[in-house]
């Protein structure tokens, strides 16, 4: 995963930033083919938590703490973070590759 925040602009603020996301087989015991999906969310100090259950769905949580708010900070200070987008992908038993859950 790469995230990018909008150009001239500070990471911290809440402008648009780009995901690209990117999940393919690892190792060379594993089939299907790679994944590639890219979201525009708009946040401040984007930062995201990836669960996996199992090795066949991944969900991802997008949040950040406001605008103009470090996350680390945030974090170190116990304060709430927003929502900002959740993704689920699952492995498609076609395929052998996965695909995004709505």
């Amino acid at each position: 995963m790469a995230k990018h925040g909008a150009s001239g602009q500070a990471y911290v603020a809440r402008t648009k930033k780009r995901v690209y996301l990117w999940i393919g087989p690892s190792g060379t015991n594993s089939v299907g083919p790679a994944m590639k999906r890219k979201y525009i969310f708009v946040a401040g100090d984007l930062s995201s938590d990836e669960r996996w259950n199992g090795s066949d769905e991944v969900t991802i949580q997008f949040y950040d703490f406001g605008d103009g708010v470090v996350a680390s900070e945030a974090r170190r200070r116990g304060t709430p973070s927003n929502h900002v987008a959740t993704v689920r992908f699952a492995r498609d038993a076609r395929s052998g590759g996965f695909i995004e859950v709505k």
